[in-house]
């Protein structure tokens, strides 16, 4: 979670503090642009650590297929031609990263008189900003495909 730190335990600048989990953090329909719910958590108390454990969130699953397909012909007696072509991420099927798990926390007051919440804030009140549980990267690369030819004697 990124804000102010509640729990007291002084642990440095980079510690990373848990918030409570007040509902089920998994969506029906999940998404790139929302993958998990953000409404789910809230800021500890303060003087607490929050009661979110470890690797409570799962990212998108990763998918890729390679395929290769080679042929070695007889030219003459000791000479071959080796020919193959291969394809990876041959289905072109994207396999997404892993959603920002950056909870921002809303701020508690404006910093000028007169300024609006920031995004994902509805207003200046601590709570969990909406819209931070998104995905803006993929792990595997599109679909490369190649040709070779190799000469034997």
């Amino acid at each position: 979670m990124n804000g102010p730190d509640g729990s007291f335990s002084q642990a440095g600048s980079n510690y990373a503090w848990f918030p409570d989990v007040v509902g089920n953090p998994k969506l029906a329909n999940r998404g790139v642009n929302r993958w998990f719910n953000e409404s789910a958590f809230a800021v500890p108390a303060a003087g607490t650590f929050g009661n979110e454990r470890r690797n409570q969130l799962v990212g998108p699953a990763f998918s890729r297929v390679n395929l290769s397909l080679g042929k070695t012909f007889n030219v003459w007696e000791q000479v071959k031609l080796q020919v193959r072509a291969d394809a990876n991420n041959a289905f072109n099927h994207p396999s997404f990263g892993l959603p920002n798990t950056g909870l921002n926390v809303c701020p508690t007051a404006p910093a000028k008189p007169g300024d609006a919440p920031p995004a994902g804030c509805t207003a200046f009140n601590g709570a969990i900003a909406t819209g931070t549980s998104t995905i803006t990267g993929v792990t595997s690369p599109g679909r490369t495909m190649q040709v070779s030819a190799r000469l034997v004697f």
